[in-house]
């Protein structure tokens, strides 16, 4: 009888997915004093989303694309702009990126031509904007842009934003911004002096 003797091996499987949600621009003010009008992204949401493409997604406004933007997700709230999309993590910047998105310090900032207007108390409103692409970037020109939400694992979300909650006993929680009250009687949500972003990791 003859033996075969075969050479064990270890394979690693990849479970990251790179997928994320983000607010890529608010309605405030930002460095500059500029503000969106609050319909300026209207027109350029629905153009991307007739045009079957992906919108791309750079490593800090260079030409190095870091992943892509999925036209269907994008779409105006009380807060901004907000894109979901997927990093490419082949590459030496769709990495850092996703370090940065799980880690809560991301930010985001958006490439575009627009019309603008003075303000009255300084800086423009902006307004029929075409959107070009948008970055993951250390240096955001809003800094209310974050990553809102990522995905790591087949079966998993992870929550970025937490907020803290007191509870009937008066126990602080932190809990994601919007979860349901764990209890049907809820207290009144209580908001920390910071923003608190807290990336949760499974061992």
């Amino acid at each position: 009888m003859q033996h075969l003797t075969l050479k064990a091996t270890t394979t690693t499987v990849d479970q990251e997915l790179g997928h994320f949600t983000a607010l890529a621009s608010a309605w405030t003010a930002d460095r500059e004093r500029d503000v969106i009008a609050r319909d300026g992204f209207n027109d350029t949401i629905a153009a991307w989303q007739r045009s079957g493409k992906s919108m791309p997604l750079l490593f800090e406004h260079s030409s190095t694309v870091a992943g892509a933007i999925d036209p269907a997700s994008m779409r105006a709230d009380d807060q901004g702009l907000v894109v979901g999309g997927q990093v490419d993590r082949s590459t030496a910047e769709g990495r850092q990126v996703w370090r940065t998105i799980k880690a809560g310090t991301a930010g985001f900032s958006i490439g575009f031509m627009a019309q603008s207007r003075p303000r009255a108390d300084g800086g423009r409103e902006l307004y029929d904007i075409d959107l070009l692409e948008i970055s993951a970037t250390s240096k955001p020109m809003h800094p209310a842009t974050r990553a809102l939400a990522w995905k790591s694992a087949a079966n998993g979300r992870r929550d970025v934003d937490m907020i803290w909650i007191v509870g009937p006993d008066g126990e602080p929680a932190l809990v994601p911004a919007d979860a349901p009250l764990p209890w049907e009687d809820g207290p009144e949500r209580k908001a920390v002096p910071l923003p608190i972003r807290v990336a949760r990791f499974e061992c």
